[in-house]
């Protein structure tokens, strides 16, 4: 009822109104909720109005109602008045202090609740901070859990690193899309199983998921990661659009469901449904500029991750080969420290130590007009004894495309065998390609991690896991390995 000289307003009331609060904290770590906002009266509360307040479960929250207009016992619906405020001078609320309810309510972790207006009643339910759940997670992990993976866009490269580091592997997410070349005398060929099964020859996983990324459904990552309390996601999204290696035409001309940039979308997706303590990313190092991955960075901050990155040169980790990637790690643990491995001292005699040894597994192409011509206009990777590592191995290596990598040795280019292959990626013998065709194996190893490097970064991980464990209260043990290579 409004006085006289004042404007009564007019609202159009919705069926239901939502808001978030933040949990407010009293006298000595007391916890209270405050609901002070216009909708109350919209939706029946106002001043001196009689209500009750009803757990409605351990966890699940509580809820408001308005008691009948009859009723003359009851919590009521408070007012405050400020003198000095033009707009909305004399304001309702909801003054929820008893700690047994909101004990029982919200738990102990809470600190945003989810508030729920409709007709005479009010439905507050907490909301987790991310932050908070996946700490308290870890709290609850076994040793084991701490040092277990989810894998995905990977071969299998990446996880043989993780496993011989003595990660658990959970999960692997692998699917090779269909690419036009797999289209040859009007037969599509399907390798869309390729990758996986050479991860499978080599790691052992509780599970594989042979989908696509894109079409992935979230609730199944979320399911299995809450089953195996999967602590790390590793995820090597797709470089092709962000690397240099891809003419600035070539990528005009693709259409728009070509591009793969948007894959970073996809691992956020995966990320929040995982609830993963620690992430890592590997791409090129144009990657990092890119609005992507400022949107990548940007959501892992607001979900309280601790973000590391890095571009690292195979060569100054072990390596024999100058493949440069960025890595990106984040933690959700930002008091512990993290650092990128120490550079290491290359190779003084990498001809005699790199090269020499695999010279009988190379074959002469100083014929091949792509190598002629990939020589004539500067785009052929050559490897010479003035070098001092090798280039980047590419996808596309096995194809002898212009920008292959070669060896020139007495006047002649040779074209390198998989065990040079091999060793230019730092791969170890033990790792097989006998589930995979020839072109795919290279494809797999162009495409793959530095293994050497990467195994050094996985290294100052799992480092940082075992001094979070210790904040935890959680003693790291070196898992037991299952694996049979």
């Amino acid at each position: 009822m409004s006085k006289p000289g004042e404007k009564e307003l007019s609202f159009h009331i919705p069926d239901m109104c939502t808001k978030q609060l933040k949990v407010q904290e009293f006298a000595g770590g007391k916890k209270k909720i405050v609901v002070s906002t216009n909708f109350l009266p919209i939706f029946g509360f106002e001043a001196g109005a009689l209500v009750e307040e009803r757990v409605l479960g351990e966890g699940k929250g509580i809820e408001v109602i308005l008691k009948d207009a009859n009723a003359t016992s009851g919590k009521k619906v408070y007012k405050r008045t400020y003198k000095h405020r033009r707009n909305n001078p004399i304001e309702t609320l909801l003054d929820i202090r008893s700690q047994s309810k909101l004990s029982e309510a919200l738990g102990d972790t809470c600190t945003r609740v989810h508030i729920t207006f409709t007709k005479g009643r009010v439905t507050i339910v907490p909301l987790t901070d991310k932050k908070a759940e996946r700490i308290a997670r870890a709290k609850k992990s076994s040793p084991e859990d701490l040092l277990s993976a989810f894998v995905a866009c990977s071969s299998g490269m990446d996880a043989y690193s993780l496993a011989n580091k003595g990660f658990r592997l959970d999960a692997l997410l692998e699917y090779r899309p269909i690419e036009k070349r797999d289209l040859k005398n009007k037969k599509l060929s399907d390798f869309s199983e390729t990758g996986a099964m050479c991860a499978a020859a080599n790691n052992r996983f509780g599970a594989i998921l042979n989908e696509d990324i894109f079409e992935i459904d979230t609730q199944l990552i979320s399911d299995l990661t809450t089953k195996n309390n999967t602590s790390l996601f590793s995820i090597s999204t797709q470089c092709d659009d962000f690397s240099n290696c891809k003419a600035p035409g070539t990528i005009a001309k693709q259409c728009e469901l070509d591009n793969v940039n948007d894959m970073v979308y996809d691992a956020l997706r995966i990320i929040e449904a995982g609830k993963f303590n620690f992430i890592l990313l590997e791409n090129v190092p144009n990657y990092l500029k890119t609005d992507y991955h400022s949107l990548f960075r940007q959501k892992l901050l607001r979900w309280g991750y601790d973000v590391h990155e890095a571009i690292i040169d195979a060569s100054e980790h072990g390596g024999s080969s100058k493949r440069k990637r960025a890595y990106v790690f984040a933690t959700t643990f930002d008091d512990v420290p993290f650092s990128f491995p120490e550079k290491e001292l290359g190779s003084q005699s990498f001809w005699k130590e790199h090269v020499a040894p695999f010279l009988d597994d190379c074959r002469e192409v100083s014929h091949c007009k792509s190598i002629q011509d990939g020589a004539a206009c500067g785009r052929l990777r050559i490897v010479d004894k003035n070098s001092s590592a090798y280039p980047t191995l590419l996808k596309s290596q096995s194809r002898q495309a212009k920008d292959s990598l070669v060896i020139r040795h007495e006047g002649k280019f040779l074209f390198p065998g998989e065990k040079m292959e091999r060793h230019i990626m730092g791969l170890p013998s033990s790792f097989s390609l006998e589930a995979v065709s020839k072109t795919i194996g290279s494809e797999i190893l162009g495409q793959g991690v530095e293994y050497l490097s990467h195994s050094s970064i996985v290294k100052s991980i799992k480092k940082h896991i075992a001094l979070a464990s210790k904040s935890l209260h959680v003693p790291l043990r070196q898992a037991v390995l299952p694996f049979v290579y």
